[in-house]
């Protein structure tokens, strides 16, 4: 009798661990597909960055991407809400579709982006440093941008950044005769006074790098294409 009740007990010793493993493995595998679920859900759902918003300027509706332009994607993402710090942003109308935004601003100098909302595309401008003026070309292909930083003895050196507006890239600068040598303007090597258009030329009110008499100013003629 003794024997049987031994047997007896061993057979349900061992059906309650079968079915305790069963669990544990309905567990396992249930705990798998859940995770897989997730991880799924979250490769389908895009992020932010890559979500269409909409978004109005000079009473234009434009949708647009953060991903479309990652240096000014990477600058919002640093707050707590990147699409509303986007919409934040003052857009500087340039010629239709094109606007200059300034951003990640420290004492007056800061970074400067051109974007174009149609194409989703941008170029960086320049970093810190100050915009002082832009113009638009007569023909409206080419816009001009003069960036201003200040030297460690106050006085103003200037860059000037002449832009094709539908390849959004800079044009070369060419002195349109040898007259009057002086580097290009787009280095900051001296002070530039007023930048004018006139057809496929510049006039450039400069300071003359080459002489040492304070306000000597220099007009010189620049051919950009």
């Amino acid at each position: 009798m003794k024997k049987w009740c031994t047997i007896l007990g061993i057979l349900i010793f061992t059906l309650a661990g079968c079915q305790s493993s069963h669990k544990t493995a309905q567990s396992a595998n249930l705990e798998g597909v859940q995770t897989e679920s997730t991880q799924n859900n979250s490769e389908r759902q895009p992020s932010e960055s890559a979500l269409e918003h909409e978004v109005i300027i000079n009473e234009k509706v434009y949708s647009f991407r953060l991903d479309d332009y990652p240096i000014l994607s990477k600058y919002v993402h640093n707050f707590h809400d990147p699409l509303k710090k986007f919409q934040s942003l003052t857009f500087k109308p340039i010629h239709e579709d094109l606007y200059v935004v300034t951003f990640a601003c420290h004492q007056n100098k800061c970074s400067t982006l051109l974007l174009d909302l149609k194409k989703g595309a941008s170029f960086l401008l320049s970093d810190l440093s100050a915009l002082v003026d832009q113009q638009l070309s007569i023909d409206e292909a080419f816009a001009s941008f003069l960036f201003e930083r200040k030297r460690e003895n106050g006085t103003n050196i200037h860059q000037l950044l002449v832009i094709d507006l539908q390849t959004m890239q800079p044009v070369s600068l060419e002195l349109d005769n040898d007259d009057n040598l002086i580097p290009r303007p787009n280095q900051y090597q001296y002070e530039i006074q007023s930048v004018t258009f006139k057809n496929n030329q510049l006039l450039i009110v400069s300071s003359d790098p080459s002489s040492i008499t304070k306000n000597t100013w220099l007009e010189t003629t620049w051919t950009y294409k």
